[in-house]
C-alpha cells in the first residue's frame, strides 16, 4: 500500500500516484468480484437482509447511486461470463473490463474481448465511443453522419425518430433522470415503454391471467425464423415467447401456460421479477427455469416469475453446458 509522503520531488509524486490508481483500481475490480458473488449466491439472505439493495445501503454504507452502478456491474459480469472470467484470471484488466461490458452483449462478447487484447486501452476507448456514437446517430435517424468502423456487429435494432422540442427534450431527460433516482433500473427504452404502458392500461384490469400486451410473432416451420411486424425476431426473445405466449394452431389459440398454473406462480412470486435485485412489478412474463426443449414442464416447482427485461437477459446468458440461475433454485437441463 502506497503511504503519502509530502515534499517528493516531481518523478517521485508521479509514480506514487499511478501506483495509488492502480491499487485503488484493484481494490474496485475485487470488491464488484466479491459484491457478484453475494448477489448471485444471494447470500445477503443469509446476513439478514431481503434485497441486495438494502444490503449494500445498510452493510456497506453504500449510497443508493453507488448500490445501483455495483449491481449494473455485477449483473453485466454475469451476463458476460467470458469478460468475468478474463477478469479474475488477470487476462483482462479492469479499465478495459469497466469499457468492454458498457457495449458488450453476449452475442458480441467474444469479438469485444479480441479488440480488448489487441488494443490498447486508448484505442479500445475510442472503439467504445464510436460504438455509442453510431448506436445513438442511429436512433435518431443520422447513422450516415458518423464513420462506419469494423466494430463487433450489435444485436439488430429497430430504430425510430421522435421530433422533440427543445424543452420536450429537457423534460425527457429529466423525467429519466428523476427514475434513476429513484431507484429504476433498465434501458431507456424500457423506462419509456413502462410510462406508456401506464398511460395505456387499465389499472383496474388483472395481469395474472395473461400479458398486457398482444404481440403477434409468426416462425417459420421449415427453417426456425421469426418475424413481428415484418421484422427479424431476436433469438432471446424468441425463446422468452416461447415460456410465455398463445399458440395459434389450425386456427385455434392454446396457452403455452394454462392460466390457471399461471395465476399460482404469479401468486407465488408476489407479483414481482424473481431476479435478485430487480423486484420490477411490470412487463412479468414466466420463465421455465428447466427450458421445454430440454424436457421442463409446466409445474409450479420449474416455473419463474421474470419482468421482460431479466426473461431476455436469462435466455441469452443460458448454454446448455451451464446451470440456470433463478430465484436462489440452480437446475442443469436433464
Amino acid at each position: 500500500m502506497t503511504t503519502f509522503r509530502p515534499g517528493l520531488p516531481a518523478a517521485a509524486v508521479h509514480d506514487h500516484l499511478q501506483a495509488s490508481l492502480q491499487q485503488m483500481l484493484s481494490a474496485e475490480q475485487a470488491a464488484v468480484l466479491w459484491f457478484a458473488d453475494i448477489l448471485e449466491r444471494r447470500l445477503y439472505r443469509d446476513l439478514g437482509f431481503g434485497t441486495m439493495i438494502l444490503y449494500a445501503q445498510n452493510a456497506l454504507g453504500f449510497s443508493r447511486s453507488k448500490a445501483y452502478e455495483f449491481l449494473r456491474m455485477a449483473r453485466e459480469l454475469e451476463r458476460l461470463p467470458r469478460t468475468r472470467k478474463a477478469v479474475e484470471s488477470g487476462n483482462l484488466s479492469w479499465t478495459k473490463a469497466r469499457e468492454v461490458t458498457s457495449v458488450a452483449t453476449p452475442a458480441t462478447e467474444s469479438a469485444w474481448l479480441d479488440v480488448a487484447n489487441t488494443s490498447s486501452q486508448r484505442a479500445l476507448k475510442t472503439s467504445v465511443k464510436q460504438t455509442k456514437n453510431r448506436r445513438a446517430a442511429a436512433a435518431c435517424g443520422q447513422a450516415e453522419l458518423v464513420p462506419v468502423e469494423p466494430l463487433p456487429p450489435a444485436e439488430p435494432r429497430v430504430s425510430t425518430t421522435l421530433s422533440l422540442t427543445a424543452t420536450q427534450r429537457e423534460r425527457l431527460d429529466t423525467l429519466l433522470e428523476t427514475l434513476r433516482k429513484n431507484g429504476e433500473t433498465g434501458s431507456r427504452e424500457d423506462l419509456l415503454l413502462q410510462g406508456l404502458e401506464l398511460l395505456a392500461g387499465d389499472k383496474s384490469r388483472r395481469l395474472d391471467s395473461g400479458p398486457a400486451q398482444l404481440i403477434v410473432i409468426e416462425e417459420c416451420p421449415k427453417c426456425g425464423a421469426a418475424a413481428t411486424g415484418g421484422r427479424p425476431l431476436d433469438p432471446a426473445d424468441l425463446e422468452a415467447a416461447r415460456c410465455d405466449s398463445v399458440l395459434q394452431q389450425e386456427g385455434r389459440n392454446r396457452a403455452v401456460i394454462p392460466p390457471s398454473q399461471r395465476r399460482r406462480v404469479l401468486a407465488r412470486d408476489h407479483h414481482a421479477c424473481t431476479t435478485a435485485g430487480c423486484m420490477s412489478r411490470r412487463f412479468l412474463q414466466i420463465h421455465h427455469i428447466v427450458p421445454r426443449s430440454a424436457g421442463g414442464a409446466n409445474t409450479i416447482d420449474n416455473l419463474t416469475t421474470l419482468c421482460s427485461s431479466c426473461h431476455q437477459s436469462a435466455h441469452k446468458r443460458t448454454r446448455p453446458s451451464s446451470p440456470l440461475r433463478l430465484d436462489g433454485r440452480v437446475k442443469s437441463p436433464p
